[in-house]
């Protein structure tokens, strides 16, 4: 079990590795068109971003089922923060984007 433990961690971690890696790519082809401000960056950006902020979610669950040693109570107020403000913030609230 442990093997299939390390390597289900192995490919999250690859998975949001090359998932981060590709949103600063796109971030610096944005900047590199000319979208500096923050709201033309946000739309350029904001689908890896939310894909790969709500997969973090999976943390949660990696703590409580013991797959890490995590305190669940503190991955979930991590992850939860990130989340809202993903979804709760800049995708619910427009004008957010553009501070």
């Amino acid at each position: 079990m442990s093997g299939l433990r390390t390597g289900y961690l192995f490919l999250y971690n690859a998975i949001q590795f090359l998932g981060w890696s590709y949103l600063l790519v796109k971030m610096c082809e944005s900047l590199a068109k000319g979208h500096n401000s923050p709201d033309q960056l946000y739309t350029d950006v904001s689908p890896i971003l939310q894909i790969f902020q709500t997969g973090a979610a999976l943390e949660i669950f990696h703590a409580a089922l013991g797959l890490v040693r995590s305190n669940v109570q503190i991955t979930f107020q991590q992850v939860q923060s990130r989340l809202y403000i993903t979804w709760g913030i800049l995708h619910l609230l427009p004008t957010s984007r553009s501070s």
